[in-house]
C-alpha cells in the first residue's frame, strides 16, 4: 500500500514518465541534467533542495501549485537532550547558532559530488569561503 505523501499525484506523469525517488532518482536526474546541458536541450525533472544540481542557478524551478514535490526542505541539528546536557554551555551555544542554509548545503554537495572532495574537505572549503559567517557562530 502506498502512502499519499510518499507518492503524490504527478501531473507530468503521462507526458514525461514516472516520478522517480531516492538514489535511483538522483542518478537519473544527474544523467538527464548532464546530457541535456551538453546537448543544449530543455528538460524537466523533479529536483529537490539541497542538491548539487541546483548549484550555480542554471535550473529554473517550475511553479508547483498542487505541492506535488512538497516544497523546500529544512534540516535541523538534532541531539538527545542527555547528550546536550553533557556538553559545555559554550559548545551548546555555538551549535545553536549554526545556520548553513540551503545554499551552504548545496555548495558542499557540489564540492563532494562534482569536485570529488571528501565531506571533511568540502566542509573545510565551505567554512573558509564563509569565514565571517562561521566566525559569528563563535562570537561571545
Amino acid at each position: 500500500m502506498e502512502h499519499q505523501h510518499e507518492n503524490p499525484p504527478n501531473p507530468l506523469h503521462g507526458a514525461h514518465g514516472p516520478l522517480n525517488r531516492g538514489r535511483r532518482a538522483l542518478m537519473i536526474a544527474a544523467a538527464t541534467h548532464d546530457t541535456a546541458l551538453a546537448q543544449r536541450q530543455r528538460f524537466i525533472f523533479p529536483a529537490w533542495t539541497p542538491q548539487y544540481l541546483n548549484n550555480g542557478g542554471r535550473l529554473r524551478p517550475l511553479d508547483d501549485p498542487l505541492h506535488v514535490l512538497g516544497g523546500e526542505n529544512r534540516g535541523s541539528l538534532v541531539a538527545p537532550q542527555a547528550r546536550l546536557q553533557m556538553l559545555p554551555a559554550r559548545t551548546v551555544r555555538v551549535l545553536s547558532r549554526i545556520r548553513l542554509g540551503i545554499d551552504g548545503v548545496t555548495q558542499m554537495d557540489w564540492l563532494v559530488n562534482v569536485q570529488k572532495k571528501t565531506p571533511l574537505e568540502a566542509a573545510r572549503t565551505w567554512m573558509q569561503a564563509n569565514d565571517a559567517l562561521v566566525s559569528s557562530w563563535f562570537a561571545a
